[in-house]
């Protein structure tokens, strides 16, 4: 039994970080890989999908590329490096 919730937030923080970043995982995409890092391989993949879905919408054009990639860049950014402390 834990006597706080900072006690209990302690614990289940570097069960986390065990669970995501250090144990194996034998899912349909995973392959003995972990799943920070099936995430993270998957992210370029990921940016494209969203790219090519926003092209196929008609109100957006070019000059907005570089939006489109940094609304991508913030919603994927340092998602793998927060996760591996």
């Amino acid at each position: 039994m834990y006597s706080s919730r900072e006690e209990f937030q302690q614990d289940a923080d570097i069960w986390l970080n065990y669970y995501n970043t250090q144990r194996t995982h034998s899912g349909k995409y995973c392959n003995g890989k972990t799943p920070i890092k099936t995430f993270l391989d998957s992210v370029e993949l990921a940016k494209n999908y969203y790219i090519e879905k926003a092209y196929k919408k008609k109100d957006v054009k070019k000059e907005n590329d570089e939006y489109i990639l940094h609304q991508l860049d913030f919603m994927f950014a340092n998602y793998g490096q927060r996760n591996e402390k």
